[in-house]
């Protein structure tokens, strides 16, 4: 499990979910509600919806990112163009939500 799972993913489960706040490059804030964390490939990865999408929503956009810890030990959250790294990695976190994975 990698560090990243472990900030959020526990804390998930105790207190409810986590929010956090990304700004894009023109300044925009977004609040975000975190689905959870993912490692594929030795890479960390992160799906979040909208904080304002309703519970009882029936179409939920997940938005996933790539998390790279920059040399201060702030987080940058990549957005993924290559279609074959977001297959792999939604395939990932499909199976993390569904338990499809050995939990040995």
């Amino acid at each position: 499990m990698s560090d990243i799972e472990k900030d959020f993913g526990e804390n998930e489960n105790e207190y409810g979910p986590d929010y956090v706040t990304l700004q894009d490059e023109d300044g925009t804030e977004y609040e975000l509600e975190v689905l959870g964390a993912v490692e594929v490939d030795g890479k960390d990865y992160m799906a979040f919806c909208d904080a304002d999408t309703p519970d009882d929503s029936e179409a939920l956009e997940i938005i996933i990112f790539r998390v790279e810890e920059n040399e201060d030990g702030t987080l940058d959250y990549v957005g993924l163009e290559d279609d074959d790294e977001l297959e792999r990695v939604y395939a990932a976190f499909l199976d993390e939500a569904t338990g499809d994975e050995d939990d040995e």
